[in-house]
């Protein structure tokens, strides 16, 4: 087929007006190359970047395209998986694609990640139309195709992570953070699970969660202004009320710590500034803390109100600010 002929019918395609055996040959076009392009091909696959380039935009960061007035179709899985592989560079580093390199992997691995770095907050807007803010240091990740299933599931993989989920009752939004499911049909609410901490912690601004440990046993039914807190040591949790507002302030730059532990305050610290705090006695590292971390402010004035709460003392080692 000439490239301009098969550009046509890949419009078509994209509009969902293709016939059957046109929507055939498109699919058996594309799985007839694997994971490689024949020469012969070149013009046919520049057509196919820009149209996979544009689709995978839209479906990622809507928030950024212009509106169209028909709704398109999901490509197939394969072609968005192969778009990912494709594009990864020219996305400009929003995820990471995770595929094999053998026809198989990219048929089973389908599955996409989006982070803020140290010191960064990010604000992303999934397929689904939900709204989604990054804390410095948090990544999450799902897969792709994402809201044409019977549910809607992020994994928090490291983290703090606040969620806007725009309402559909028909496929429940599920979010997985290291044991923990927490579902719900259209609320905000955030979910916090770092590997070097033992809490994991769901608040609710608005709406209703359900949140399960990794059993599936039932542990809570949050309504607003509340949070469980569950240990991954021990298992135990908690329910209590909290202040939503100070508990979500960190979405515009100031993070709101309560009686924390030295561990939680340099994890917290270290995310939002990329220095890392270590207790340099073991006092130190008992110690619990009540602080306000502006991004304003300047980081070694930070560091000088924190020792000065329990009266320490600091001093820089390479990367790492020792307290003592």
């Amino acid at each position: 087929m000439q490239a301009h002929l098969f550009k046509a019918l890949l419009r078509k395609y994209r509009a969902g007006e293709t016939s059957p055996e046109e929507t055939k040959l498109v699919e058996d076009w594309y799985a007839s190359f694997g994971e490689t392009f024949p020469e012969k091909d070149r013009k046919m696959k520049a057509v196919l970047r820009k149209e996979l380039h544009t689709r995978l935009q839209r479906e990622l960061f809507p928030d950024h395209m212009p509106k169209q007035k028909k709704q398109i179709r999901f490509l197939l899985p394969k072609i968005v998986g192969a778009a990912a592989v494709l594009l990864v560079i020219g996305i400009g580093g929003w995820f990471l694609a995770y595929y094999g390199g053998a026809r198989a992997g990219l048929e089973k691995k389908k599955w996409v990640e989006l982070s803020a770095g140290q010191g960064k907050l990010k604000k992303v807007q999934l397929p689904d139309s939900t709204f989604v803010w990054l804390n410095a240091g948090t990544k999450i990740g799902f897969p792709l195709p994402f809201d044409n299933r019977t549910t809607r599931e992020v994994t928090l993989l490291e983290g703090e992570v606040f969620f806007d989920v725009h309402p559909n009752a028909a496929k429940p939004f599920i979010v997985h953070a290291n044991g923990l499911d927490t579902r719900v049909l259209g609320t905000s609410f955030s979910v916090r699970s770092y590997k070097d901490l033992n809490e994991l912690r769901v608040s609710v601004a608005t709406g209703m969660v359900q949140v399960s440990g990794s059993q599936k046993q039932l542990l809570g039914v949050l309504r607003p202004g509340e949070e469980i807190v569950y240990d991954k040591a021990t298992l135990a949790r908690t329910t209590k009320q909290v202040d939503m507002e100070t508990r979500t302030a960190w979405i515009s730059g100031v993070t709101y710590l309560s009686e924390v532990s030295f561990a939680e305050l340099s994890v917290v610290f270290h995310n939002n500034y990329g220095v890392l705090l270590k207790a340099g006695k073991r006092a130190v590292a008992r110690q619990h803390y009540s602080i306000q971390l502006d991004r304003s402010i300047r980081q070694e004035d930070l560091i000088k109100a924190i020792c000065a709460i329990h009266k320490n003392r600091f001093r820089k080692e390479g990367d790492a600010i020792i307290i003592y």
